[in-house]
């Protein structure tokens, strides 16, 4: 017979409280169904289903706490310093602008308003994609918003 788990063995393999486990069998679809009959008080489950469901929580977990999980290479990002931010900030800011609101920009980029705060100031480079829709609704090219101020 294989070895059967309680909710007390997923608890210390997980690394979390009898109480967490409770919650994933409850909330979490991939968490393995019981193996003993739903008459009985405790549920047991397979030790292969434990070790299963342990490396699936693992390839789905978050990065840093309230991060998503990196899932494109940093190299797809365009890094153009302060100097986009800047560009787009300014075309904004022109009276005739299509868009003169941070919150309408990045609901029009289908991005979160922090998110597009932090590429304005520099501080998260731009996807190409991102930029493209940008030069789009401002009616200008990819290359202005790139190109480094002339010093005159």
């Amino acid at each position: 017979m294989t070895d059967l788990v309680s909710y007390a063995d997923f608890a210390k393999a997980l690394n979390v409280s009898i109480e967490s486990v409770r919650v994933y069998a409850v909330r979490d679809a991939d968490f393995p169904r019981r193996v003993n009959p739903d008459t009985e008080r405790s549920p047991l489950f397979r030790a292969e289903q434990l070790e299963e469901y342990r490396r699936q929580k693992r390839d789905r977990s978050r990065g840093r706490a309230g991060h998503p999980p990196r899932v494109q290479d940093a190299s797809e990002r365009v890094s153009t310093g302060r100097t986009a931010g800047d560009r787009i900030r300014e075309l904004m800011a022109a009276p005739d602008a299509p868009v003169s609101d941070v919150r309408a920009l990045a609901g029009l980029l289908h991005l979160e308003v922090p998110a597009l705060r932090y590429r304005l100031r520099g501080q998260t480079r731009w996807k190409p994609a991102e930029l493209k829709a940008v030069a789009r609704v401002f009616r200008v090219s990819v290359e202005s918003l790139t190109a480094e101020p002339a010093l005159v």
